[in-house]
């Protein structure tokens, strides 16, 4: 093999080794904390570089994160960039090493810092440090090079990666006398590299000048104060540095002793040393420096076993030795590398803090565990909490990085609703004597163990939990009040009223009754006997009914009798709402199977069913609500069912109407059936459309005061019955009609079951003011009102609908809390 064939051979192979242990699984442990600052600061880049934010640190690693930032926010694409430079370092140590001491121990120094914990780990962040290291000591190659100019260039980049790149302008210049033994040359490189490092520095101080930030760059670096932290320096090379780099530390010492170049170790003394006076301690500001010892270190190693016997395989088998131990010390340490616990320390050291990989993984991996958060509470890195939890609202103890402190006497701490407390070595990370009312208050429900990190999750919201069971309960024996006989049902035949004033029931009321007594039986608020004798009279009314010459269900009955109270038979709306009540029926007692199979086949529902003429009285969620009850009993094959059924995945194709704000479909919207498909049917695409119908009212609520509960249901002046429409498809948004679809010019009315469902869905701000204001005014000893005018007048009127909904509301809610089981 050729000379330059071999070159490129070690060429790559370096390359393709550090390639794949920098980019494998980048992901593999959770954001660290200057990682969501950096990227943070990258993603608004033009915002950070015109108000100056984070000026501490050039700009280098922001731009470089940017494009991946603006790509995805992710600890696997974040990483990206800093990963593939850093890759390069070990092939520039094999460079410098190969002109300093030849191809053996430039081949084992670079495949020690493949595999040292800390290069590695540091090469796997989206930081400064590893990036710094690359251009150090790519400045150093072409130092040692000659090469003066394009060595203040790649010092120009250190210094806009972090000032501390300043170090290196005695380095390159010792560099560069020490090859060459020129005092000329050197005279001449400390120009060039004080000039080069100077222009950056000056440039960078003009552009703070520019945007009026450059007192605020001073006043960071004045609060800097001269410390001794040797002792912390020496505990970082005991405890977190790999033994072989200390084991080398003394062979690269006294290498120049034995013939070899003094230039590794003293770039390395020269680079380090003098942060001893500084109070920046951290394995991460040494990189560098390790780098360098592995070179002089072996060359050291090989001077001594030289003395002893000239082998070359003795040389060799010391070499890989040395990196089958950095090998195994990484393996053994994946995925976190560098951690508090270090393999071989017995205990944390706290001043160590700043090169601890793990916190972000352990905050990770607890974050994972918390159920639907919604308010959470840490006393370590909130920012880092923002990002996985992008949803939820994050309150930091003490206030860290611009997040607040909560205030417990106003904070709503309902389900959701967490205390992440971060402990080191028996102490609290951060301390703040609030964390020890939240503890109290707190359940904890886990406690995650690495080294010596605890991350302990307390549930905040056992209080809160106990008192939304008791309201939610409370809710739902208010509801079905309304249901007792004399009130809401009639005494002569058990069925229901449709309000306390109009005796009659379509199958729609009759559905409800019947959704509201097996809510009623799984919240224990009737016993099993009550609950088969109700059921029976309901039952017994459906297998004997009279019937239209159609063999269909006439559309209302009178509730005393049980007779027809019109001539005008039923609909698909009525009917598709009893097989849904009947679908639940047999469902929660399969014993009435075969009875609802064959109230089924006598009502006529299949005739319904294939009358495409009568389909054409529902569109909407309305119509996806009650096809669903077809589909229940296999009859929902027909086109216009279908068409019904595809609603959901129809919105995403609608033409769009603006509303305060929010973008909504342009079609017949309102709570009602969306209610209705999420407390009653636990339907997924309900849930999140209903979302977006709460943000919708937000917004409106925000600009205009209106509280918005928009539904259908009964008021006490013509037409008796209205509806309340979000978006009324040619009509606009926020309109109220009349059951033909034409326009009314009434007062608006805040329905109560729309108060309590958009409650029960999030708890939010607006859903406490909604029942704050509705519901005072609308309970009785007789079930729930149907709602409050703008004016906050209730409308009084009771309703077996509203009752009924909110019955299947608090059932829903008191299953979420796990109150009772669903």
């Amino acid at each position: 093999m050729s000379s330059r064939s071999r070159k490129s051979l070690i060429y790559t192979s370096i390359l393709i080794v550090s390639l794949v242990t920098r980019l494998y699984h980048l992901d593999s442990i959770g954001f660290v904390w200057d990682e969501v600052l950096y990227a943070t600061y990258s993603k608004d880049l033009f915002n950070t570089l015109f108000t100056g934010v984070n000026l501490e640190h050039p700009p280098l690693l922001k731009l470089l994160l940017a494009p991946f930032v603006t790509w995805t926010f992710s600890e696997g694409i974040i990483r990206i960039p800093v990963a593939l430079i850093s890759a390069l370092a070990p092939l520039l140590a094999y460079l410098i090493a190969e002109k300093l001491y030849g191809d053996l121990i430039a081949v084992a120094s670079s495949f020690l810092i493949i595999f040292d914990v800390n290069l590695m780990a540091y090469s796997r962040l989206a930081t400064m440090d590893a990036l710094l290291t690359t251009l150090a000591l790519l400045s150093t190659y072409l130092a040692l090079r000659g090469r003066s100019v394009s060595a203040s260039a790649a010092l120009s980049l250190a210094i806009l990666t972090r000032f501390d790149g300043i170090l290196l302008i005695p380095i390159l210049a010792l560099t560069g006398f020490l090859e060459h033994r020129s005092h000329k040359k050197l005279h001449k490189d400390l120009l060039i590299y004080i000039t080069a490092a100077g222009l950056t520095l000056i440039g960078w101080l003009f552009w703070l000048a520019f945007i009026n930030k450059l007192n605020l760059l001073f006043a960071h670096y004045s609060t800097i104060t001269i410390t001794n932290t040797y002792p912390a320096l020496l505990a970082e090379t005991i405890y977190k540095i790999s033994p072989i780099s200390i084991a080398l530390i003394p062979f690269g010492v006294i290498a120049p002793f034995l013939g070899g170049s003094p230039i590794p170790i003293l770039a390395a003394a020269m680079w380090s040393l003098p942060r001893g006076i500084l109070p920046y301690v951290g394995v991460r500001y040494h990189l560098y420096s390790i780098a360098l010892i592995y070179l002089a270190g072996l060359d050291g190693l090989r001077r001594v076993q030289r003395s002893i016997t000239k082998s070359r395989k003795v040389t060799i088998a010391l070499a890989i030795s040395a990196i089958t131990v950095n090998i195994l010390i990484s393996a053994s340490t994946y995925p976190y590398l560098i951690s508090y616990l270090n393999p071989w320390s017995s205990r944390p050291i706290l001043y160590l803090s700043d090169s601890d990989l793990g916190q972000g993984s352990a905050l990770r991996e607890a974050l994972q565990k918390l159920d639907d958060p919604k308010i959470v509470i840490v006393n370590y890195a909130p920012h880092i909490v923002r990002i996985y939890l992008r949803s939820a609202k994050i309150y930091s103890v003490p206030p860290l990085m611009n997040y607040s402190k909560p205030e417990l006497s106003a904070l709503e701490l309902r389900t959701g609703s967490y205390f992440v407390r971060y402990i080191v070595s028996g102490k609290d990370w951060f301390y703040d004597p609030i964390i020890e009312e939240l503890a109290g208050e707190g359940l904890i429900v886990q406690t995650l163990n690495r080294g010596g990190q605890e991350v302990v999750i307390y549930d905040l919201s056992r209080k809160f939990r106990e008192g939304e069971i008791k309201f939610w309960l409370n809710a739902a024996k208010i509801a079905w009040s309304y249901f007792r006989p004399g009130i809401g049902v009639s005494a002569k035949t058990g069925l229901n009223y449709a309000n306390q004033w109009w005796h009659r029931i379509t199958d729609w009321d009759l559905a409800s009754y019947l959704s509201a007594i097996i809510s009623a039986r799984k919240l224990g608020l009737i016993d099993e006997e009550e609950f088969e004798a109700r059921v029976e009279k309901i039952l017994y009314f459906l297998e004997t009914r009279k019937l239209t010459p159609k063999g269909i269900p006439y559309l209302s009955y009178n509730s005393d009798t049980g007779e027809p109270a019109t001539a005008m038979g039923s609909n698909p709306s009525d009917a598709g709402k009893l097989l849904l009540a009947l679908d639940s029926l047999k469902s929660f007692r399969p014993s009435y199977k075969e009875r609802v199979k064959e109230i089924v086949r006598r009502n006529g529902m299949k005739k319904i069913a294939i009358d495409p003429k009568a389909w054409r009285t529902t569109c909407g969620a309305y119509a996806h609500y009650v096809a669903t009850g077809f589909k229940k009993f296999g009859l929902a094959g027909y086109p216009h069912i279908i068409e019904k059924l595809r609603f959901y995945q129809a919105l995403g194709k609608m033409e769009l109407i603006k509303s305060h704000g929010a973008d909504l479909p342009k079609a017949w919207i309102t709570y009602e059936p969306i209610l209705l498909e999420v407390y009653e049917l636990n339907h997924t695409e309900a849930r999140e459309f209903l979302r977006r119908l709460i943000e919708a009212s937000k917004l409106r609520f925000r600009e205009t005061g209106h509280l918005s509960a928009f539904s259908e249901g009964s008021i006490e002046d013509p037409p008796y019955y209205v509806y309340e429409w979000i978006v009324a498809d040619g009509l606009g948004t926020w309109v109220i009609t009349d059951h033909e679809g034409r326009r009314l010019n009434l007062t608006e009315v805040i329905y109560t079951k729309v108060a309590l469902g958009v409650y029960a869905y999030e708890g939010s701000d607006y859903g406490r003011i909604l029942i704050d204001e509705v519901l005072p005014l609308t309970m009785t000893e007789n079930g729930f009102y149907e709602g409050i005018r703008e004016d906050r007048k209730p409308i009084k009127i009771l309703t077996d609908k509203t009752n009924s909904l909110i019955l299947s509301i608090a059932l829903y809610r008191l299953v979420e809390l796990q109150a009772i089981k669903a």
